[in-house]
């Protein structure tokens, strides 16, 4: 697991930046596929699969589709007046990917999917991580590297979500939508989104058949 977090990590702090620079965007609402504007709508599988990124590091192989990234515009002046302060309006992040390691010797292969938002800051903020059917599936946290000594950032911790390969399969018609509870009570709720799951599985399959033919 500490192989992955250093990977992870790595990762992190791309996303952390992407985070902080997205958040002064004007858009009202906008979505990125591999930091570009995309319409999750008119997305497909071949897409998301010619972006899948394969990387063999030592005796694993690594498997990363292209990083989704959503930005909102939160109004915030209602709830200032509420609390008695003069508030504006923020813009919400939220980042996460598909990713895989698959060990060729053996065959077994482990998913992923990991989560970040500006929304979500401090340690410990995530309490559990469900399936729309209410299968709880295993997480972890890593807390994003901020490149300031002292810190610059707030905290933000990358959720990574073990995602069991039949569940993935399971879900390749309603993209793996998941139910995630923070601490304070507080649901994230994602709709999933089918072609993303396809084509990151489609890669997947390709990689597979390519090494049972060698």
């Amino acid at each position: 697991m500490k192989r992955l977090a250093a990977v992870i990590g790595r990762v992190a702090l791309g996303c952390l930046a992407a985070l902080v620079l997205v958040a002064c965007s004007q858009r009202d609402s906008q979505t990125y596929l591999g930091g570009r504007p995309v319409d999750l709508h008119e997305l497909t599988a071949d897409e998301v699969a010619r972006a899948v990124r394969i990387t063999p590091r030592g005796a694993d192989v690594f498997f990363q589709a292209p990083p989704i990234q959503t930005s909102k515009i939160i109004d915030l002046r209602s709830v200032g007046e509420e609390m008695g302060i003069t508030l504006g309006s923020v813009q919400r992040v939220r980042f996460g990917y598909l990713f895989g390691v698959l060990k060729p010797s053996s065959g077994a292969m482990q998913h992923y999917v990991l989560f970040e938002s500006n929304f979500v800051t401090g340690d410990d903020r995530y309490t559990s991580v469900t399936t729309s059917d209410g299968e709880r599936l295993r997480f972890a946290t890593e807390r994003a590297p901020d490149p300031c000594v002292p810190n610059c950032f707030p905290v933000i911790e990358s959720l990574i979500v073990t995602v069991p390969e039949p569940v993935l399969r399971a879900n390749l018609a309603t993209g793996l939508p998941l139910n995630i509870t923070l601490a304070n009570g507080e649901a994230i709720n994602f709709k999933g989104a089918p072609p993303y799951v396809q084509g990151y599985m489609q890669a997947v399959n390709a990689y597979r058949a390519g090494l049972a033919a060698r």
